[in-house]
């Protein structure tokens, strides 16, 4: 199954995505929406060999995802915590997520919450962990920066272990 190089309406890379799909069975396709342009939501479905990921961002109000909160995702179990640069958030075998700051002028607090995840994961590949914290990791990158613009985003480097 042959993943393009670069998915989600050309804004990720598609070796990001392919080790968490299957290798046999269904073709790839994908279906997205927010990903170029500015939006405060978006999504990308990807499919090929049987699995789907899916890939989301959100802009929350600070009243919405308070620090407390963050922190009760991120120390559930199966999940590793996961650092990058100012973003928090957590991976697993099944998914991944972060919450990246982006302060706004009428909201100092606000979050981008950025989550990749198994649609159905009965069949997921093994090691699922590394890849999801990668694939979480650009994604936050580029919706923070390139899409939002979020003060700091910046200084998103590559993934803390």
């Amino acid at each position: 199954m042959a993943v393009p190089a670069k998915v989600c309406d050309g804004s990720l890379a598609g070796n990001l995505v392919s080790p968490l799909l299957g290798d046999h069975g269904t073709a790839y396709s994908e279906e997205a929406q927010g990903f170029k342009g500015e939006s405060t939501t978006g999504f990308c479905s990807v499919r090929g060999g049987g699995l789907t990921v899916r890939i989301s961002y959100r802009l929350w109000s600070g009243d919405f995802y308070k620090d407390e909160a963050v922190e009760e995702l991120i120390t559930a179990d199966g999940r590793q915590a996961l650092k990058v640069g100012t973003a928090k958030g957590y991976a697993s075998d099944t998914s991944g997520a972060l919450f990246v700051p982006c302060p706004k002028s009428d909201d100092a607090e606000s979050k981008v919450q950025v989550q990749a995840e198994y649609l159905k994961h009965d069949d997921a590949k093994d090691n699922g962990t590394e890849r999801f914290r990668d694939l979480t990791a650009a994604t936050a990158r580029y919706v923070a920066q390139d899409l939002l613009g979020c003060e700091g985003a910046e200084s998103l480097s590559e993934p803390n272990p």
